[in-house]
Parts: structure tokens; sequence; C-alpha cells
């Protein structure tokens, strides 16, 4: 059986019909003469796939030369075929031959798990239904931890953290030498005396006149600074443009807030944008976002389409703006709001069927309920919805209201 796969060409050789267990030899199908390089056993589904999970080795040599593989032994057994592979494993390696095989055959790597002591950090592997206690896998209820004092890192079982370690997940934080100003990282428990959090009484300041920034401590703050973001306001000199920041109940005259009396304009004709004050915008100038509302297309589309279609009925034309492009829910709410299409002829007989129901039964026909061979309960079932969904017309909402025992 030769198969092309997607990455490697396969050969299957020597596979019988009867048999449920076996073992094989793989070749590299482009040089057989080499000799083999693989050996491995497995039920009949396990030997037809070309790429199981072999190790590197076996992948490397297979993408370059891609594999023969001959069937060479058929047991009875998962003990025989486990024993045969040891067995050619070891007589294939005395011969001198190289293998790719890692493990020495059997169940090599299967059923075995690496696992760590719980308490001392120490590894070992056993076999996954004789872990001993205390011990679980490698990764469980381990822990990055960081030495506090060198910054160290290394692994802890999570319930033996030695003294002086800490979890990496631990955030250090930014903290600044209260008398010299120098800046640090520390854990948050073990930040020295002296030390504060980077920002701890600071704040930014400015000086209102010359509009420098800077930060000082809250209790050093130099004479006609001011918080930056306290009793500031940015303002524009309304007659220069000039920007600048002025405590609020310092504006000088003549200045105003940053925005107040300017609008944003733009030449329709140049495409030239810029600010003025109201009243003050060169001829032609308008505001920048004139004549810039979004049309809506699909809203145009339906008047054309109801345009184009003069005759038609509300159904009808919904299914032409449906046929065009356009959602049904769309076009049911566009053709109400413009009161497009004309009414359907059936909506007018049906009424009358319903107006000389109730003179004769005093109530609403139920949903399933026949009237003269209309199913006169299921449509006015079918009105409600509409009515719920918003699109049934106002002029059937008012027709079906005159009748005393209509109910939404």
């Amino acid at each position: 059986m030769a198969v092309v796969h997607k990455k490697f060409s396969f050969t299957l050789e020597g596979l019988p019909e009867i048999g449920e267990y076996f073992g094989y030899e793989d070749y590299r199908l482009a040089q057989p003469e080499r000799g083999l390089f693989y050996v491995g056993i497995g039920d009949r589904r396990r030997v037809k796939l070309p790429e199981r999970h072999h190790n590197r080795g076996h992948s490397n040599i297979a993408n370059v030369h891609g594999v023969l593989r001959k069937v060479v032994k058929v047991f009875d057994s998962v003990d025989e075929m486990n024993a045969w592979e040891i067995s050619r494993i070891k007589q294939v390696r005395n011969a001198g031959l190289t293998l790719v095989n890692k493990a020495d055959g059997g169940e090599g790597t299967r059923g075995l798990m690496p696992c760590r002591n719980l308490l001392t950090g120490e590894t070992q592997v056993f076999r996954i239904d004789e872990i001993p206690e205390g011990w679980a896998h490698s990764s469980t209820g381990m822990v990055p931890c960081r030495n506090i004092l060198t910054g160290e890192s290394t692994n802890f079982a999570k319930g033996a953290i030695p003294e002086g370690w800490e979890t990496v997940g631990k955030r250090l934080v930014l903290t600044r030498h209260i008398s010299t100003g120098e800046m640090k990282r520390f854990f948050p428990e073990s930040v020295p005396e002296g030390w504060t959090a980077a920002n701890t009484g600071r704040a930014t300041f400015k000086n209102p006149l010359t509009g420098e920034t800077a930060m000082f401590d809250t209790a050093q703050v130099p004479e006609g600074w001011v918080h930056i973001f306290t009793g500031m306001v940015s303002c524009r000199n309304m007659e220069t443009g000039e920007n600048a920041a002025f405590p609020v109940d310092a504006i000088p005259k003549g200045w105003s807030g940053v925005t107040k009396g300017w609008m944003a304009m733009k030449n329709p004709v140049t495409g030239e944008t810029g600010s003025f004050l109201k009243g003050t915008a060169p001829a032609g100038w308008v505001g920048v976002n004139s004549g810039n509302k979004k049309k809506n297309s699909n809203f145009e589309k339906v008047e054309q389409i109801a345009i184009a279609n003069p005759n038609a009925t509300r159904a009808e034309l919904v299914e032409l703006c449906v046929a065009a492009g356009i959602n049904k829910s769309t076009s049911n709410v566009y053709c109400n709001k413009l009161g497009l299409g004309k009414e359907d002829p059936t909506f007018a007989i049906n009424l009358e069927l319903l107006k000389n129901y109730v003179k004769l039964h005093k109530r609403i026909p139920g949903r399933n309920f026949d009237f003269e061979g209309v199913r006169l309960g299921l449509w006015c079932d079918g009105l409600r919805k509409k009515f719920a969904r918003g699109t049934l017309s106002e002029i059937r909402q008012a027709e079906l209201e005159k009748i005393n025992c209509w109910r939404w």
C-alpha cells in the first residue's frame, strides 16, 4: 500500500489480512539498502498510520527519505508483541546498526510519569499506578519563587517555600528614598525604613506664570506653584489666539476658556480648515461638519424601488427590496416609515370577515379557528406579531382598534 503523505511518501508491505497485533520495521523509502532505522509494534490501525507519534529522529528521516514499512511478525497477544520488540531492538543494536528508537522496546515510556516529591522537591519516574504517597506529577504543586535579598529564582513545592523566598507572582513596588530621592523596587512587605512608595507625598505642580511643570513633595511646594489639576484652566486670548493656563479665579481680561466662543470651520471650496470666534469667520466658511450628514443608502434604495414600482403592494415591495440586497426587516421598517406600497387587498377582505365574526360571536377567534374557509385566528395572531415588531402600519392599527374586543 503506497501513500503520498502531506509531508513524506509512505509504503506499507506485508500486512496480512488476518491478525490483531504486529511487529514492523521502517526503512528509508529512497534507500532501503541502508538498513532499517526503526523497530515498532502496534495493532492494525496503528501500523497503517504513516505519521503516528514517533520521536524526532524518526520524523527527520521520514521527511527527507520517506518510509518503507515492512510488517515482519504477527502476534496473538500484547505480551508476545512487547517481548518481540525488546528482543529485536537488542538483536539489531548488537549487530552494530543504529536505530532511532529511544527506549529498549516493549511498553517503552508508556505508563510512566515524571514525578516530584512535594516536600523535598526530589524528582523521579514512576508507573502511573505506582506513584508513592506524597509524590505528584513534576509540575503539580510547584511555584516559581524569588529570593528577596539576592533576586535568585527557582521552583519550590507550594507548601515548602523556604524562609527569605517569595512567589515570583508577588509584585515589586517602585519606592523612593525620602532623603536622597533614589528610586528602587522592593517586595511590599520588605520596604526598608526611610523608603516610601514612589509617588507617596508627591504631586505634579505648575508655575502659572511661566507654564513650567515639576514634581515636588506636597510639604515642600515652592511659593507660587499650584497643583497641575487643581484650580487651573486652559485659556485662549480672544484677540491673538495665544494659549495659556491660569487659576480658575484669576483669568486675565481678554482671555477665555480654550474652546469658549471658538468654532472649527472649513472653506467648502478649498477644503482649508481653521478655528474662529463666532461671528468672525471669513465669508464663505461654514462649520467643519456642515453638510457631512451621512445619508442612509438603504433608505434611498427603498424609495427608488417604490418609485419604480408604484402599483406594488407592501409585501411585493418588501420582496423587491430583499432581492436588491436589503435586509427584510430593514425593508419592512423603511416601507412602514415612508408609507410605501399599496395595502394588500387580502387585509381588507380578512378585516371584513373578522368584523362579521365578532358580530356573531362577540369575541376575536382563537389562533387555530377557521371562518368561511379562512384561518382567521392565525391571521389575527400574525398581525399582533407585526405590531410587536413595529412593522404594522398605523393605518392598519387604527382599523383593527375600531373593533371593540380587539386586543394587542
